[in-house]
């Protein structure tokens, strides 16, 4: 049985507190609820090792620019932790960009440019969903 999108995890790994609370509103409003805030790729790390410990994978965004560990070394460690996570990332960069391209061939899925826009966060999402139906 597939679960509503209330029962599923969400961490964002964001240093800037008002882009964490923005994001975790517009999940909100999409219907998410157990939404996990990470200010540093250490915690981050860390707090998706614990989920996953408790038998919860969830969807992760990570943003680009963190103050203590980059995106890579950050992606990397989630992947060999849960190979699969389906990573989002979010960055003020174009997705063009070798850096961000890197992301891609690393494992990420997504790409949640900056600032924000709630109908791009939809419709991420809903490619998650879809691709998590059976």
């Amino acid at each position: 049985m597939l679960s509503s999108v209330a029962d599923m995890d969400v961490l964002i790994i964001e240093d800037a507190k008002p882009l964490a609370f923005l994001l975790t509103k517009y999940l909100k409003k999409l219907g998410y609820r157990k939404i996990h805030c990470c200010e540093n790729g250490t915690l981050g790390i860390r707090k998706f090792q614990e989920l996953v410990e408790s038998n919860i994978v969830p969807i992760v965004f990570l943003d680009y620019y963190l103050p203590d560990l980059d995106a890579p070394v950050v992606l990397k460690r989630i992947l060999k932790i849960h190979p699969g996570t389906e990573v989002i990332v979010e960055t003020v960069a174009n997705q063009n960009e070798s850096g961000i391209k890197g992301l891609f061939e690393l494992g990420a899925h997504e790409y949640f440019p900056k600032p924000y826009e709630p109908e791009k966060l939809e419709e991420i999402m809903n490619t998650i969903q879809a691709r998590r139906r059976p």
